[in-house]
């Protein structure tokens, strides 16, 4: 089972759907890009059934769709500092055999237009 707490999906015992329905919703609901981590991703995604895991998969896409690569080098350290993370966010699917071909191409995609 696992529980949802605290935005964060933890393995219990066996799946249970309805959390991953609510890590979902709370996933979706999130304005930050990177709101998905790779081992959240990765055991909601092995707790999902069919079209559950079609949804979780779907969300990752979504996030990372939404992440426009940097096309030149920021100015600011701030402005650096945030580039890098998503840029390490990104290269964290693109880099895990775990992680669907489609998520893994769509990442390495995005890493490839990366400047900086």
């Amino acid at each position: 089972m696992l529980l949802f707490l605290d935005g964060h999906l933890t393995q219990v015992a066996d799946t249970d759907e309805e959390n991953i329905r609510q890590w979902l919703e709370h996933t979706r609901a999130s304005v930050a890009v990177n709101a998905v981590g790779l081992n959240q991703y990765l055991l909601a995604r092995t707790g999902a059934t069919g079209g559950l895991r079609d949804a979780v998969d779907a969300v990752v896409m979504a996030k990372l769709s939404a992440v426009r690569p940097q096309n030149s080098i920021p100015r600011t350290a701030n402005a650096r500092r945030a580039a890098r993370i998503t840029q390490q966010w990104v290269r964290q699917f693109a880099d895990d055999a775990r992680v669907p071909e489609p998520v893994r191409s769509r990442a390495a995609q995005l890493l490839e237009a990366w400047v900086g």
